[in-house]
């Protein structure tokens, strides 16, 4: 074995720093690369996705049509909201309330109906009710007939005139 001098120990050790440090500076550099390589991978994905979408887009029926004008090219946009132009929340507010009392109105009268009809056939006797029962079905049936050649005869008029 030879004896290794204390002057040796410390070149070697600071070789081994140099060296070290040059690693270290090296590593961080081919990581900075990795992640430039990375970054400009994702870019180019990104960049193929957009790109197909709009190709995909673009070939959507109906979806590059120009918007109808309305009037005409200087003419204002129609107004959408409900009821008439320019009318305030309160006069759709006291509309929406009318149509809810006209079908509250509605359904009360369907009831009184039933409640009157269900009370004249109460208070007849037995072989009179059986007589309104059975009349009662045949116009139902008749109506139902009726009914069904009406739409019958507007089914052919329809493949007729179209």
């Amino acid at each position: 074995m030879t004896a290794v001098s204390p002057k040796e120990i410390f070149l070697s050790k600071l070789v081994l720093k140099a060296e070290f440090k040059r690693f270290k500076k090296v590593n961080i550099a081919v990581k900075k690369v990795e992640m430039l390589s990375m970054l400009r991978k994702f870019f180019v994905f990104a960049l193929v996705l957009t790109f197909m979408n709009s190709v995909v887009s673009s070939q959507i029926p109906g979806n590059n049509l120009p918007e109808k004008s309305e009037k005409g090219i200087f003419s204002k946009l129609r107004n959408k909201r409900k009821g008439s132009p320019g009318s305030p929340g309160s006069t759709e507010k006291a509309v929406k309330k009318q149509a809810n009392n006209k079908k509250k109105l509605k359904k009360e009268y369907q009831k009184t109906v039933k409640q009157t009809q269900k009370r004249a056939l109460d208070i007849q006797t037995p072989e009179v009710r059986a007589r309104m029962k059975q009349h009662r079905k045949d116009s139902n049936g008749s109506s139902k007939s009726k009914r069904k050649q009406m739409h019958q005869n507007s089914r052919k008029a329809d493949k007729k005139f179209n």
